[in-house]
């Protein structure tokens, strides 16, 4: 088995847990408010892991989706049915696409372009600078956005941080060590 499928493999089990938190945050927004951050945490690793796995249209995907939950949290979205039909697709597309991964097709690249163009209707690219020059699916996106949620992540904490708002920190700072480890 080359080293390449190995890691296809990886990412296929991964990705179908990242997507499980997203459809688990979804379906708690159905019974009261959408919690961003577990959506766009769960949305962000799955980008991470499949820019590493090189799959950049569900890379792409997960940015759309991780930018509609940024968009949702700063209110700059506002959370309503045409969003949250558009999420939920977003993720039912996400899971067709990771099961599509070892053999992609023209139909899977499709798909994947139209649901990129559904999430960028609703929350555009261009509303996050760091992201707005680089592919969404690069490695260089990927770290220059992880670095800049980090920054913002750590300007957040003060003297006598509760554990709670640690966190969040914690998790960005693993996720760019596991991609440091990756090299």
């Amino acid at each position: 088995m080359s080293s390449s499928v190995r890691v296809l493999d990886f990412f296929v089990v991964e990705a179908a847990e990242y997507i499980d938190q997203m459809d688990a945050a979804l379906g708690a927004a159905r019974a009261g408010a959408l919690d961003t951050d577990a959506l766009g945490g769960a949305a962000r690793r799955l980008r991470g892991s499949a820019t590493m796995a090189r799959q950049a249209s569900i890379a792409a995907v997960a940015a759309g989706v991780e930018r509609v939950a940024r968009e949702v949290r700063e209110r700059r979205l506002a959370w309503g049915a045409g969003v949250s039909a558009a999420l939920v697709a977003a993720v039912d597309d996400l899971r067709l696409l990771v099961r599509g991964a070892r053999s992609w097709s023209a139909l899977e690249e499709q798909r994947a372009r139209a649901r990129v163009e559904e999430l960028a209707r609703l929350a555009p690219p261009s509303n996050t600078p760091s992201r707005a020059a680089q592919p969404a699916g690069s490695r260089a996106s990927f770290l220059s956005n992880e670095t800049s949620e980090l920054s913002r992540s750590l300007e957040s904490l003060g003297p006598g941080a509760a554990s709670t708002a640690i966190a969040p920190v914690v998790e960005r700072v693993r996720a760019l060590r596991g991609v440091a480890d990756v090299r």
